[in-house]
């Protein structure tokens, strides 16, 4: 990626729709705040940005809930196409986040107006 990414990269081998990154502040007793300027989204035009969008607040809900340590802090969530990883990665304050969504198959809305494909002629037999 050749912009600078707040959070977490996504795992390798990850093929993602969309993601999205943020360098959360932690403070001691596991509260998050996420400055506007400190995340990231990475294609703002991609539509499925606003399934992935409805979905974080969830998670970080079940961060704060967690009361996550400032140091050695880690949180993983997998549900469906959707997954978060978040690290604090030695930070003494700073949570490193990122979420995606998998890549869904686009439906072939084609198919049905495709020519089914021809039987092969038959040669009558001697009979």
């Amino acid at each position: 990626m050749n912009m600078c990414w707040f959070g977490l990269q996504l795992p390798k081998n990850v093929k993602a729709e969309i993601h999205w990154g943020a360098r959360a502040i932690l403070d001691g007793r596991g509260y998050l705040d996420i400055p506007p300027d400190r995340q990231q989204m990475s294609d703002y035009e991609n539509p499925a940005r606003k399934k992935l969008a409805k979905w974080i607040p969830k998670q970080l809900k079940k961060i704060e809930k967690l009361r996550l340590d400032m140091v050695t802090g880690q949180y993983e969530a997998d549900d469906g196409v959707f997954h978060m990883r978040a690290n604090a990665n030695g930070s003494h304050g700073y949570l490193y986040i990122v979420a995606w969504m998998d890549k869904e198959p686009v439906p072939d809305d084609k198919a049905a107006d495709r020519p089914l494909p021809q039987a092969a002629a038959c040669e009558p037999s001697g009979r």
